[in-house]
């Protein structure tokens, strides 16, 4: 990521610009903090991981931005402590869900949970897409209203998307998901994931994209039908 920054455009709507973050341990979990390094390096253990929360906590006393945490899934929901003025190193958002198969499963198992504490803590929903190498689909992703944001330069939307997440919390950012067939606790549904995941995909798909596959799909079994009957005249001769 440092060796990306210096190839960021100067306005943030001329090209793909990378923000500076990093994932840690605050609390023996994993969290996404945004933001320069130079931020929080100081509250880092000698192995550049662990964040000491106290560390946090004393620096936002002493004047310094507030850290902008975010709660990564998977994980136990009964240790998220929220940013608040007792709390300066609590979290401002939690993923809903990740990009890897564990991630995945927990925010279909426990999606209804995860909004609820949302809605109680007031944390901002984000998406995660970590694959974790499981494959190269984003999964979801995180849409915000941000004005204005094509002329900011990279570090001022990275202050933007900051300080809309502090002062917005909850309604700071809206997820938009890949529809996705879940098996719900059903042996029968986890049996036919091939063909559920198949129809969600085509039911998902427009009308000209549907015959399109459809199409498609006729043409290779037609061109399979064509190869396969030489080899099956040979064979009764």
């Amino acid at each position: 990521m440092d060796e990306a920054l210096p190839a960021n455009p100067a306005r943030a709507g001329d090209r793909t610009v990378l923000l500076s973050g990093m994932e840690v341990r605050l609390r023996d979990r994993h969290t996404n903090i945004l933001g320069d390094r130079a931020r929080y390096v100081f509250a880092l253990d000698s192995t550049r991981h662990h964040l000491d929360p106290d560390s946090i906590a004393a620096a936002h006393h002493l004047g310094a931005r507030p850290a902008t945490m975010l709660y990564t899934i998977p994980g136990p929901h009964d240790r998220i402590v929220p940013f608040g003025p007792g709390s300066p190193a609590g979290v401002i958002g939690v993923e809903l869900g990740g990009g890897a198969p564990r991630g995945l499963e927990q925010a279909r198992a426990e999606r209804e949970e995860i909004l609820a504490l949302a809605d109680s803590m007031d944390l901002a929903v984000v998406a995660g897409t970590n694959n974790h190498g499981w494959g190269r689909t984003v999964p979801a992703w995180s849409v915000m209203q941000l004005p204005g944001w094509p002329e900011m330069s990279p570090d001022e939307l990275g202050r933007a998307i900051e300080g809309t997440l502090h002062r917005e919390r909850r309604r700071a950012v809206t997820v938009v998901e890949r529809t996705m067939p879940y098996h719900g606790g059903s042996a029968v549904k986890l049996a036919a994931t091939v063909p559920l995941l198949l129809w969600s995909l085509f039911r998902t798909l427009t009308p000209g994209e549907r015959v399109s596959w459809l199409a498609w799909v006729a043409i290779w079994a037609a061109v399979r039908a064509h190869r396969a009957r030489p080899h099956a005249t040979r064979s009764n001769g």
